[in-house]
């Protein structure tokens, strides 16, 4: 069931690679290759059953110390953190 509809080659491959895994070690490198996949296209993948949910996130903004005057809230003052666009 492909709730999420993900529509990747590359997670094809890497399930192809889990099902003929032939020892523990391949199938856990394989699936471990999935996992980063499925996080970078930050898919939701709902909990059924379950009375509560559990949220995992990322705070990967920036905003600015001393808001603007008339700052509405809005992202225009806001940039992504990583590493490579951290700012001060």
């Amino acid at each position: 069931m492909n709730l999420a509809g993900v529509k990747d080659p590359a997670v094809d491959a890497l399930i192809e690679k889990i099902i003929a895994a032939e020892n523990r070690e391949d199938m856990n490198t394989a699936a471990q290759a999935l996992d980063r996949v499925l996080r970078a296209g930050h898919y939701w993948v709902p909990h059924w059953y379950k009375a509560s949910h559990t949220i995992a996130y990322w705070d990967k903004f920036g905003q600015p110390e001393t808001k603007p005057k008339y700052d509405r809230g809005i992202l225009d003052t806001w940039w992504f953190v990583g590493a490579q666009n951290e700012r001060p």
